[in-house]
């Protein structure tokens, strides 16, 4: 019989594929609820490519863990959110969790997912008026990048000024934000910020992933001419 480290580590591979099946769905419900951290975070890692209700309960479920990783994963995973309950959960701890990185999540899952409960006017004036009192960096990247995605594309600038931000976690997020918010209609501005940046950029781990964006981005237009046949 396989065991949970193995099973979580598989599912995680393949669920983008092939999706959770009800089995692995029960399986995901019960180790959810034991004491592991790491695979409570793994559980909501997974979560993020299912389909069904029960996903996004456990999911929400998730988002009340006393560890603030799992609580992290969850909200992240929400993007896949369609109700209103969950719209009010990410908004809660958006602007109320005390750690950064769950308010950061949570602030970009609620952008994404208020589009499909028509709730965009009510998010852009909500993350808007959080600006005002967000300090934690972290935080403030979520939330540019949220307004961008929303069609605030005055949020760009401040965004990219976070690349000069000290902590090289925070400029690895900007770019990360950055590759987010690429398309054909901002490509030759945000590659050629990118590309500014990587030549002035200290830390291996940021470089890395400015070119993961600009291959990734590469890829995908090539993949999308050939499908245009051009």
């Amino acid at each position: 019989m396989m065991d949970k480290d193995q099973f979580l580590m598989e599912l995680y591979e393949e669920a983008y594929e092939i999706g959770i099946s009800d089995e692995q769905m029960g399986k995901l419900k019960e180790i959810a609820n034991e004491d592991d951290s790491f695979n409570r975070a793994m559980v909501a890692k997974i979560l993020v490519n299912s389909e069904s209700e029960e996903g996004e309960e456990i999911l929400l479920k998730l988002t009340h863990d006393k560890d603030s990783l799992v609580r992290a994963e969850a909200c992240d995973s929400l993007c896949i959110g369609e109700t209103m309950e969950t719209y009010e959960r990410l908004r809660k701890l958006s602007e109320k969790d005390r750690v950064g990185l769950v308010r950061g999540y949570a602030t970009i899952s609620l952008s994404d997912i208020s589009e499909g409960l028509n709730m965009q006017s009510d998010t852009i004036k909500f993350l808007e008026s959080k600006l005002d009192v967000e300090k934690v960096v972290f935080v403030r990247i979520n939330l540019y990048t949220a307004l961008y995605k929303m069609g605030k594309r005055e949020y760009l600038k401040q965004l990219v000024q976070l690349l000069d931000a000290p902590r090289y976690q925070n400029r690895g997020a900007v770019a990360n934000s950055l590759g987010e918010i690429l398309d054909e209609t901002n490509e030759e501005e945000i590659l050629k910020i990118l590309l500014e940046h990587k030549k002035t950029e200290k830390s291996y781990l940021v470089v890395s992933i400015i070119e993961n964006v600009i291959k990734e981005y590469e890829e995908y237009s090539d993949e999308i001419k050939n499908k245009k046949g051009m």
